[in-house]
């Protein structure tokens, strides 16, 4: 008798050791295919938690998917670092800040992108970097419906909505979190 009680609790110390493997296992799985590493100067280097979201805000980090052929060949004449990921379409994750969405005023003008009558630092537009032609948007009001943003870099130099336009809900791949900073 003592024998048989013997080997169960040896079969259950087993499988909760078992179960505690596979838990942390799975943990580390979510977690290295969780972790972004930003490269690209138009926002702060380092590495970021992208998860997802449905539910977006003005000053929200998010990985964004450009789709249209036109931007995609800019992007790739610029020549951009290479970061871990990429769209369905071979694109690379764009990380940037949602400035403005439905119900927000968005104009670009000669001096930059203002949002609601406040002008965004960092945001002239450029037409050409390096002789390649950026596609800027047209100057103007750009009115946001129901589902769209207008997202933007950190720096001047970042490519963006002042050039590919209005994104959609649909082409943001995660939100992202700032984890930590890095010389990269």
């Amino acid at each position: 008798m003592h024998v048989k009680n013997n080997a169960i609790y040896n079969f259950k110390k087993w499988c909760i050791l078992i179960l505690f493997i596979l838990g942390l296992w799975g943990l580390l799985y979510i977690l290295v295919n969780s972790i972004y590493k930003n490269v690209s100067q138009s926002e702060p280097l380092g590495y970021y938690l992208a998860y997802p979201s449905y539910h977006y805000s003005v000053n929200d980090l998010v990985l964004i998917c450009i789709d249209d052929t036109r931007y995609l060949k800019v992007l790739r004449k610029l020549n951009l670092p290479d970061v871990s990921g990429s769209c369905s379409n071979g694109s690379p994750y764009l990380l940037k800040r949602i400035v403005a969405m439905a119900n927000d005023e968005v104009r670009v003008t000669q001096n930059g992108v203002e949002i609601n009558h406040k002008l965004y630092r960092n945001s002239k537009v450029r037409l050409k970097h390096n002789n390649i032609n950026l596609l800027a948007q047209p100057l103007g009001y750009i009115h946001l419906k129901m589902n769209e943003f207008f997202v933007l870099g950190e720096t001047p130099t970042s490519y963006d909505s002042r050039y590919f336009g209005v994104i959609k809900q649909s082409q943001i791949y995660k939100k992202v979190l700032f984890l930590e900073g890095a010389h990269l």
